[in-house]
C-alpha cells in the first residue's frame, strides 16, 4: 500500500511544469550579438511597457483566462468551427479562452484600459496571426474575385484527385 501511495505522490511531482531557470529574460534585438537576453543590472521599467497593441493569436499549450482591471473592452475568441465567441467585459469581469484558440482583444472605453492575462502553463506559446485578417479595409468587391479564383482552383485539384 506504501508503495502505490509514494507511487502516485511520484508520479504527479514529475507531472508538473519545470521551475524557471530565470525570472524574466528581456530579448536583445541587436542582430550583431548572438546573446538571448539583455544584461538583468540594463533592465529598466521600460523594458515591461508595451503600446497596448494585443494583435491576434493563440497558446497552442495552455488555456488563458483574463481579468478586466480597468476599462471597457471587446474580447472573444474563434472556434475550431469558425464559430465567434465574443462580448463586451468591463472592470471585474473575466472571459476564459481555451488552449489554442485564436483570440482578441480590443479596448474600446473612454479611458486606457488594463487586462491581467493567466495561465495554466508557465509556457504557453503564442501563434500570431495577421491583423489584417480581422477588420481590414479590403474592397468587398476583391474578396469575392479572390474567393472565386480559390473556389475555382479548388475543382480543377479536384480533377487529379
Amino acid at each position: 500500500m506504501v508503495r502505490i501511495l509514494f507511487g502516485v505522490l511520484f508520479v504527479g511531482s514529475v507531472a508538473s511544469d519545470p521551475d524557471p531557470v530565470q525570472d524574466y529574460c528581456i530579448a536583445v534585438t541587436d542582430s550583431e550579438t548572438y546573446i538571448p537576453c539583455k544584461n538583468p543590472s540594463l533592465v529598466t521599467v521600460e523594458d515591461f511597457i508595451f503600446s497596448g497593441l494585443n494583435s491576434t493569436h493563440a497558446h497552442p499549450r495552455a488555456t488563458e483566462a483574463v481579468c478586466v482591471l480597468e476599462g471597457t473592452f471587446y474580447s472573444g475568441f474563434i472556434d475550431s468551427q469558425q464559430k465567434v465567441f465574443a462580448k463586451v467585459i468591463e472592470q471585474g469581469d473575466v472571459i476564459v479562452i481555451p488552449r489554442g484558440l485564436v483570440h482578441f482583444h480590443r479596448n474600446i472605453g473612454e479611458i486606457q484600459g488594463t487586462l491581467l492575462g493567466i495561465y495554466n502553463s508557465e509556457n504557453p506559446g503564442k501563434s500570431m496571426f495577421p491583423t489584417a485578417a480581422f477588420g481590414c479595409e479590403v474592397k468587398e468587391e476583391l474578396l469575392e474575385k479572390v474567393r472565386g479564383e480559390l473556389h475555382l482552383c479548388g475543382k480543377a485539384e479536384a480533377g487529379f484527385n
